[in-house]
């Protein structure tokens, strides 16, 4: 019996995930950078991987984008950042006669989000602080899951996201940020049925101060 879903992975965004578990693995014993404080801004570049999920339809691929916070409140931060997602992968769809195919689906969504991020009892004696976060995002997307239910669509979609995080100090001028976060918003199929769609992965970043 075929499994529901056989998924394609691409093996950049690991590459990536195992250059930077190297880098903490060399780092991990310096000491941790200074606190941040009300008034400051920092911004950020992060990549990761990610899953795409459209009526129990899985898609797997890359994730990257771009962030800047605002500390307008000790250790309350305004936070807005864009984001780009490109993924495809396999599925084995079963049709009312009980006959299985398998499809190729991909798709590609842009998104631009705010929100507010908190960090939890950021200890300036630790080299790790927890932070979480969560706000409001709009989603341009177009995807092909031909074969499927959801067909070819494209359009515009509000959503929210949430998200925690760590961030790792390694220097003054060095950190490294671990984020899993996920987000949700209502779409169109082709043929004009309301659907959820759901993204989510882990992305990973540096930042590097003077």
């Amino acid at each position: 019996m075929l499994p529901r879903h056989a998924p394609r992975r691409t093996g950049s965004s690991f590459q990536v995930i195992l250059l930077f578990m190297a880098l903490a693995a060399t780092m991990a014993s310096t000491p941790p950078v200074a606190l941040a404080a009300k008034g400051d801004t920092r911004a950020g570049l992060f990549i990761g991987t990610t899953t795409l999920t459209v009526k129990n339809h899985r898609t797997f691929g890359t994730h990257f984008g771009a962030t800047f916070g605002w500390e307008f409140e000790k250790d309350f931060l305004l936070t807005v950042g864009g984001s780009f997602v490109s993924a495809d992968g396999d599925v084995v769809v079963t049709d009312s006669g009980g006959n299985s195919q398998l499809v190729n689906i991909s798709g590609t969504t842009a998104a631009a989000r705010t929100g507010l991020l908190a960090y939890l009892a950021r200890d300036p004696n630790s080299i790790a602080n927890v932070f979480v976060g969560a706000g409001v995002s709009l989603l341009n997307y177009d995807f092909d899951f031909t074969g499927t239910e959801v067909g070819q669509t494209s359009g515009t979609s509000p959503g929210f996201f949430a998200n925690i995080g760590v961030e790792i100090n390694f220097t003054e001028q060095l950190t490294l940020i671990l984020n899993l976060g996920i987000e949700a918003y209502r779409i169109k199929t082709e043929a004009g049925d309301s659907t959820g769609l759901a993204s989510g992965g882990l992305v990973f970043s540096l930042r590097i101060s003077g």
